[in-house]
């Protein structure tokens, strides 16, 4: 006969994994008159241990990207058509991520990280992402004067 804690020991196991939830979505065409889940688009997702953004082609029902982008809500988020630029607390350090859909797939074209704040100025055809470096103290505990931040421009897909 079998007891107890034999019988335990022997069924499977099963884990459940919680969904990921959309917490919100930017449809890379804001003009269309598409339902939204039909549209190019990406969506932030708070999915229990992390949060990630997702990047749907056009008419596609499963994402084509999926990027991890760290424990907390996003520090920064800034949509501006084709492009999604974010700055997400990850412990000591920042990181900045930039996808943009290109020809009309999700690509991150950006990954960096930093220790202050990121600026982000929309032109008419293209967006710069100004990102601080970090900076780390000498031998003596001293930071060095901060140097101009690194300057990445990315052309609007329209």
């Amino acid at each position: 006969m079998i007891g107890p804690a034999l019988l335990l020991w022997l069924m499977p196991v099963t884990f459940t994994v919680a969904p990921c939830r959309a917490v919100a979505e930017f449809p890379v065409d804001t003009g269309s008159m598409e339902p939204l889940d039909q549209r190019a688009r990406f969506a932030l997702r708070d999915c229990v241990n992390h949060f990630d953004v997702v990047g749907y082609e056009r008419q596609h029902a499963r994402p084509s990207l999926d990027v991890d982008i760290g424990f907390g809500w996003p520090r920064y988020t800034t949509h501006v058509g084709s492009l999604l630029v974010l700055q997400s607390v990850n412990g000591t350090t920042d990181e900045v991520f930039v996808i943009a859909f290109k020809s009309g797939k999700p690509a991150v074209v950006l990954q960096t990280v930093t220790k202050g704040l990121i600026q982000v100025t929309q032109f008419a055809d293209h967006v710069v992402v100004a990102v601080p470096p970090s900076i780390l103290p000498d031998a003596k505990g001293v930071f060095p004067p901060e140097p101009p931040p690194k300057k990445y421009s990315f052309p609007l897909d329209n």
